[in-house]
Parts: C-alpha cells; structure tokens; sequence
C-alpha cells in the first residue's frame, strides 16, 4: 500500500477524536537494522509531518535518544548483539518516554517479553498494517501528551540520575539469563526453579530445558 493516503487519514483521525495538530510536531525515534523495513516505517510517518530520526544500531540508537530527546521510541529488538533488548530497559530506566517494540514474531511470549524489558506497545511488521500503525502511534501521543488540553501537555520524564555518557549497550544486562535452545532471555529470577528434591535449578521458563541456560557475567 502506497503512503499518499498519509495526510488525508490523519486529518480524519484529528477530526474524530479531538486530536491537537501540535501532535505533528512529535519527534520520533526509530530503531531499526533493516533498512528497507526503515524506509517503510519512516515513510508514513514523514508523510504525515512527524519528525523522524532513524538509527540502525542499539549505540547510535542511545546516543541519538540523548540528543533528541524523542516524544516517542519504536525499537526493532533484533538488532545486532542483543542491542535492542538491552536498549529498551536502558532507556525506560532514563526516561518515561512511551517504546513501541517492532518485531516480525507473533507469540504471545514475545509480547509479554518485550513488554516486560520496558516496553509500552508491540507492532507486527511482517506484514506492516501502515494505517493501524499510524491509528495506534497516535493515539499512545494523545494519550501520553494530552494534546489539545491546554495545561495538561507533559513532556518525557528523564532521569536526573541517568549518567551524561552511559555506557554503551553490547550485552545483556547483569542478572540475565538465556536459553540458548530456544532464545529465550530474561531476568536470571524467572529462570529460578526447585527440582523434586528442593533444590534450586536453572531451567528455561519457555522451554523447560536446563542444559542449555547461560548467564550474563558482570
């Protein structure tokens, strides 16, 4: 589907549910190593007058998160060495900035993972509904930034705390675990389970298997 609808539908989604048009002045960030799935992402987007930086990479994707302070974040977690799935909660622990998660999976595990890693909303883009993409990114910005409510408008709250120059993400956080059968990865805890004699193990909360389970090392 082409994107010369852009304009006209969300004129349309203004007019049906009260939407300020300061909305068009959203920056958003994209995160996302497939080129050609970019440029079908970010079309729409600009069409429609976003302001769109892209990044393909979780270290250009932090660095570019601190410089332009997006109104929102849509993250391919499948970028290279586990760099989406350290940069979601890398951010949420910054800022409350609303991520929307792009990924081609459509278990419901994979849901509730990447909404457990910080995560605010999750878009199937194999195949990519552009329409329903742009009905829910604007309805989160409404919701999140109350627009057209003159003194209730908010901006992302980030992080006094949250150091000038992080590190930057190439691994799984401290205290993670994967199952390297399934792909599996989540916090060390989840993987926690007492066999029949009482004793602790390690074993994949997906899968169940437990030879297979290795851990983050600080």
């Amino acid at each position: 589907m082409g994107i010369a609808w852009a304009k006209s539908a969300i004129e349309s989604y203004f007019m049906s549910n009260s939407i300020h048009h300061d909305i068009l002045k959203s920056r958003i960030l994209l995160v996302e190593e497939d080129d050609a799935l970019a440029r079908l992402i970010r079309a729409p987007l600009e069409q429609a007058g976003l302001q769109c930086s892209c990044v393909s990479d979780a270290a250009s994707g932090w660095q570019m998160f601190q410089q332009c302070q997006p109104d929102l974040v849509l993250l391919g977690l499948g970028l290279p060495r586990l760099g989406g799935v350290v940069l979601c909660p890398q951010i949420r622990a910054a800022s409350t900035v609303p991520i929307v998660v792009l990924s081609v999976r459509t278990r419901k595990e994979d849901h509730l993972h990447a909404l457990n890693l910080g995560a605010d909303d999750f878009i199937l883009v194999h195949p990519l509904d552009e329409q329903l993409m742009m009905a829910r990114l604007l309805t989160m910005l409404r919701r999140v930034y109350s627009y057209g409510h003159p003194g209730l408008q908010t901006s992302p709250k980030v992080s006094a705390k949250a150091p000038a120059h992080p590190a930057v993400p190439t691994a799984k956080p401290v205290d993670w675990a994967t199952c390297e059968a399934c792909g599996y990865m989540g916090p060390q805890q989840r993987f926690d389970r007492r066999n029949s004699q009482g004793d602790l193990t390690s074993i994949c909360p997906h899968c169940n298997v437990t030879e297979c389970v290795r851990f983050a090392i600080a």
